[in-house]
């Protein structure tokens, strides 16, 4: 990749130098004025602007270890925000199978790898404020917990951090229910304390 940037930087230089060349005057030594007519500035401007939009688009496509965009490791923190008190229960502490049940085919969770617990239930409380919904609790699984039983996780931003648990049996409550149960079974219960 490198190396096919540093071939399109050159063919560009040699290309303006080919170009600005004749414009140059070195009549005095150690000294060099540029006389440049207003077409070859603008030229120059397209050139430039060319190369940086090159170069940002060819280092944008480089993912970086927390880019939330890639796919979800088996290993990754997911959250399910609960803005319903019958989503979960108190004692024994624990979440509840409805909040895992698909909506159109899909749950909506977090990711939350390498983040500070405030940090997580302030993406919970901004999605709260958003919706006009009160924020209870939180339901934290690992993505292999939905993975095993043949679910799978798609990133789906905005907003950042946003995937969904998808592949669930489409027309079959029964069997998405056992699934759900799972998912909440392996889940811990986080209370948000106001």
């Amino acid at each position: 990749m490198v190396r096919s940037l540093l071939s399109g930087i050159q063919i560009r230089l040699e290309y303006s130098r080919s170009v600005l060349a004749p414009t140059m005057n070195f009549t005095t030594p150690g000294f060099l004025e540029q006389v440049v007519p207003t077409e070859q500035k603008s030229f120059m401007m397209k050139f430039l602007k060319s190369f940086f939009l090159t170069l940002r688009e060819r280092f944008s496509k480089v993912q970086s270890p927390h880019d939330h965009k890639a796919a979800v490791g088996d290993n990754e923190k997911l959250t399910r925000y609960i803005f319903s008190n019958r989503y979960f229960s108190r004692q024994p502490p624990r979440v509840k199978t409805e909040a895992y049940m698909p909506s159109y085919g899909a749950v909506s969770v977090f990711r939350i790898d390498a983040l500070g617990q405030a940090a997580i239930w302030e993406i919970g409380s901004d999605l709260g404020r958003k919706r006009e919904r009160t924020l209870y609790a939180r339901g934290d699984t690992k993505a292999h917990d939905a993975r095993e039983l043949g679910l799978d996780i798609r990133p789906d931003e905005p907003p950042p951090r946003h995937a969904n648990l998808i592949g669930w049996p489409e027309n079959d409550k029964p069997r998405q229910k056992v699934i759900a149960l799972q998912i909440a079974a392996a889940a811990t219960l986080v209370l948000k304390n106001n």
